[in-house]
């Protein structure tokens, strides 16, 4: 249940930035340094990060989490898509969608993925590819608000 309140939190934040187009970072709390033992501490780290405006911070943290679930794990999809996020913030659109491809290639029916690759095609300035991203996470989760505001967006620039 905190996992999905922390991707709640996280989503939510990484929407309101999107769509501010990035905002400035708030001073820090975050051990730079901090050297997580286990994916899930990374992502919890992470996920710190990202709150506190230290989307460099997150994005290595992300990354640790990623390099220590070797196996693979459900939770593989969100350290990508997590990233992906932090990279869409930093303007980093290729990092962005490279990191929510692999998400998406992990599971395909995670419509977060989908919105992600979205961001990340818009950021890019390929609003067709954008607005496809949107369609196939609206084919997952048909109700899903923030999706159908981006899908609509995205169609008036295409």
């Amino acid at each position: 249940m905190a996992d999905d309140f922390s991707e709640k939190i996280l989503d939510d934040f990484m929407r309101d930035q999107h769509h501010r187009g990035g905002a400035a970072s708030p001073p820090s709390k975050m051990d730079h340094a901090a050297q997580p033992k286990t994916a899930q501490e990374a992502k919890e780290l992470g996920n710190m990060a990202f709150k506190e405006g230290e989307y460099k911070v997150a994005v290595r943290l992300y990354g640790c989490a990623i390099d220590l679930d070797d196996n693979e794990s459900a939770q593989q999809k969100i350290y990508y898509s997590n990233r992906s996020a932090s990279y869409c913030i930093l303007k980093k659109y290729q990092e962005a969608q490279s990191d929510a491809v692999k998400s998406t290639e992990l599971d395909p029916s995670w419509y977060k993925a989908w919105y992600r690759k979205g961001v990340a095609e818009e950021g890019l300035g390929d609003y067709a590819a954008a607005e496809r991203s949107f369609a196939a996470g609206l084919a997952c989760a048909p109700r899903d608000a923030d999706l159908l505001k981006a899908h609509q967006e995205v169609k008036m620039m295409t």
